[in-house]
């Protein structure tokens, strides 16, 4: 049958369908049905003891919260509702299951005044229709304000007068408050102004005296003060912010005046003022004196004169002043004024104006005296200057030309000469003067000049000698007088001119002049070539020598050899240059033929001394030649092994690696055999040692006499380990292999 879900008694009848063991109608027990869950939730507020009523401040407020424990453990929970200050904040309906315990927290408020917390808690008694329960729980909290008092500004030293000329001063005060100053928000204002960075400085001096107490210095630069009364508004706020965004804090202004007054009230005083006067215009600068007194000190001096100003120095205990001459003559007044020192502020400074009389007068009215001096004697050959000379009392600034010279035409010239006084002291100030006098010129001289010679050679290409003309005049001669002309060496006829001019050239066209011409016949003086005899040519490994004796039979100051050519297989081996008359020469030549076996052509080329002109001199050429054998290169290849052992000897130790005098004996014996072999004649076994064993111990390479590789071009363990002594070595070790190539060639 269907569930009851109803309160109270209830019968059951069975239907007439249903019988006992009797034959009649069955009819159950009776029934009562009753709730089975007759008790709301519980709420428990867990914040302020769960009390009805909890007072704070609100500095504590905004940490305060209520603790919700709701428990039903018959029924379980439906739907928890809370309300802050009857507006609903919270509602949690519980969908698909039904805890028995409900725990949240909720945030107190933190304005000011009393605020409700109400809790609303259903079960989940759903068997029949209002079975749940709701149980309400209310807490009310008062919160009030923990600070309401603005912070405390406190001056504690401050001036009530500043005298302007103290450069700064200070004002120190405190400020404080229950819950502490925000030191960002100390600002400061003076007169209503707030831009004020280079009027004073605020400075916190102590981070913090106690929680709510600060103290501060306020600098001020009185340079930057007007005077009179100034107000000074000092502004902080506190930390009150426990409500947040609110408004809590609060703030506070001290205002404080104090009056800027000025040291110095009085001007200077001007007690000495005094100048040279009357000046006149030969001065380009004159000075004003002034001496003056002022409590503050004086500052500077200056006087005003035609728009300009000109400041003062100070000298000796006055104050001079240097001033530019006026223009124009007259009488002056000029002001002068002194400014005291009393700069504490704009428009401080106190200042006192005299005048002095001045007399500006001329000092030079007569024009230049002009005078002259004549040189000349008024000959074409004298004509002479004119030096023209001027004096002033005030000196000659400028002039035309003060120094004429005469023209040595004939005729009657005239000259001016002006001068200008150096009265320059103003504009149109100086004075000028002019002289003018003539001269008359006439000729002097008609005579030509006399011309002689001497020649003093013998008329050969050996001593053609020189020819020296001499000229002659009474007025003398115009360029050189006496003249040597040097004779040539060529064969032939050759003629020599001189001509003469005198020096009469005091005009154009005025001198005379003649000519005179010479001739001289000139012959060679030796035709015979140089002779030969006695020549002797041999050769060892080292050295080709030649020696042989030569003369030449000419006359004459060029007997005797110039020059010795000697050409070996055509190459020039010697030119020597002969000095003295020599008959026998010796030549020793480097034998670079010693491995070139076979004959070798030697000419020998001759010249005699007479060079007197080009193609002058003669000649005289031999041929011979010496021969070159295969002993004497053999001999070569042992003599360069000889040099490589004592380069090896004479090495230092620290161009060796490892132990150097070892390796350097080793060395040498290796060399030594190499030597027996080439005296044996073994040339291709020596070759292969001093290829294979000797040059990459010493030279770190394993390369041929052309540096062609083999095996890998390298020796990795050289004996020798200086760079530059192994390629001394290599080009030694090179050579020597190319000699023993050509043994092998040859043998």
């Amino acid at each position: 049958m269907d569930s009851w879900t109803l309160l109270g008694d209830w019968t059951l009848h069975i239907n007439e369908y249903h019988y006992n063991k009797l034959g009649y109608p069955e009819i159950g027990p009776p029934i009562s049905i009753v709730d089975d869950d007759v008790t709301p939730p519980t709420i428990d507020l867990g914040w302020g003891g769960n009390e009805d009523h909890v007072e704070t401040t609100d500095e504590f407020a905004y940490i305060y919260w209520t603790s919700i424990l709701i428990t039903d453990y018959e029924s379980n929970l439906k739907e928890v509702v809370y309300f802050v200050d009857d507006e609903e904040d919270y509602r949690y309906r519980y969908i698909g299951g039904f805890p028995p315990t409900f725990i949240h927290d909720i945030d107190f408020p933190d304005a000011i005044g009393t605020h409700a917390i109400r809790v609303e808690a259903t079960n989940a008694d759903n068997d029949r229709a209002s079975d749940s329960q709701t149980a309400i729980k209310t807490q009310t909290v008062n919160i009030i304000d923990d600070d309401d008092e603005p912070p405390i500004i406190e001056i504690i030293s401050a001036p009530t007068i500043v005298w302007d000329n103290e450069s700064s001063f200070y004002i120190n005060f405190t400020i404080s408050d229950y819950s502490g100053i925000n030191p960002n928000t100390v600002s400061v204002m003076l007169d209503n102004e707030n831009n004020l960075a280079d009027l004073l400085t605020l400075e916190r001096i102590e981070v913090e005296v106690t929680k709510s107490n600060y103290i501060y210095n306020l600098f001020f630069n009185v340079d930057h003060l007007d005077i009179g009364i100034h107000k000074l508004n000092i502004t902080a706020w506190d930390k009150d912010n426990d409500r947040g965004r609110v408004n809590d804090d609060l703030n506070n202004t001290e205002i404080f005046e104090f009056t800027v007054k000025d040291d110095d009230k009085t001007n200077p005083v001007i007690t000495e003022l005094w100048t040279t006067t009357p000046i006149n215009d030969s001065i380009e600068f004159f000075y004003i004196y002034v001496n003056a007194t002022d409590k503050s000190g004086i500052a500077y001096a200056y006087a005003v004169f035609d728009g300009d100003i000109y400041p003062g120095v100070y000298i000796d205990g006055y104050y001079q002043i240097k001033m530019i001459t006026p223009d124009i003559f007259g009488e002056y007044e000029i002001p002068v004024a002194v400014y005291d020192t009393d700069f504490d502020r704009s428009l401080d400074r106190g200042s006192t104006m005299m005048r002095i009389a001045l007399i500006y007068e001329d000092d030079d009215k007569d024009p230049p005296e002009i005078t002259y001096v004549y040189t000349g004697d008024g000959t074409d050959e004298n004509p002479g200057r004119i030096i023209f000379s001027a004096t002033d009392a005030s000196g000659i600034v400028s002039s035309t030309n003060p120094i004429f010279y005469v023209s040595s035409k004939l005729g009657t010239y005239y000259f001016s000469f002006t001068a200008v006084d150096g009265d320059q002291d103003r504009p149109w100030d100086e004075l000028s003067a002019t002289l003018t006098i003539s001269i008359t010129i006439v000729d002097d001289d008609t005579i030509v000049p006399v011309i002689t010679y001497v020649y003093d050679g013998d008329g050969t290409d050996g001593n053609p000698g020189t020819i020296t003309f001499f000229a002659s005049d009474a007025s003398g001669i115009a360029g050189e007088a006496i003249i040597t002309y040097e004779v040539p060496s060529e064969l032939g006829l050759h003629e020599f001119t001189f001509t003469a001019e005198d020096a009469d050239n005091d005009r154009l066209d005025d001198s005379l002049s003649t000519t005179l011409t010479v001739s001289i016949t000139i012959v060679d003086d030796d035709t015979g070539h140089p002779n030969v005899f006695n020549l002797i040519i041999h050769d060892d490994i080292l050295n080709v020598f030649i020696t042989f004796d030569t003369l030449d039979d000419g006359s004459g100051d060029d007997q005797g050899i110039s020059i010795i050519k000697i050409l070996i297989n055509g190459e020039c081996v010697s030119i020597y240059f002969s000095l003295d008359i020599e008959v026998t020469f010796d030549f020793v030549i480097d034998n670079n033929w010693i491995m070139q076996i076979g004959d070798h052509q030697v000419v020998i080329e001759i010249w005699d001394a007479d060079d007197d002109r080009d193609g002058d001199i003669l000649s005289t050429i031999i041929m011979e030649s010496f021969e070159g054998t295969f002993l004497e290169l053999r001999d070569y290849v042992v003599w360069e092994i000889d040099q490589l052992i004592e380069e090896i000897q004479n090495s230092p130790e620290d161009v060796w690696g490892g132990p150097a005098g070892n390796r350097k004996n080793t060395m040498i014996n290796k060399l030594t055999v190499l030597k027996e072999m080439i005296l044996s004649d073994t040339f291709t076994a020596a070759y292969e040692k001093l290829l294979h064993d000797i040059k990459p111990k010493l030279t770190g390479l394993n390369t041929k006499e052309y540096e062609e590789e083999w095996g890998n071009g390298v020796f990795k363990n050289p004996w020798v380990e200086d760079e530059e002594f192994q390629e001394h070595l290599r080009l030694l070790i090179n050579e020597l292999l190319t000699n023993i190539q050509i043994l092998i060639e040859n043998c």
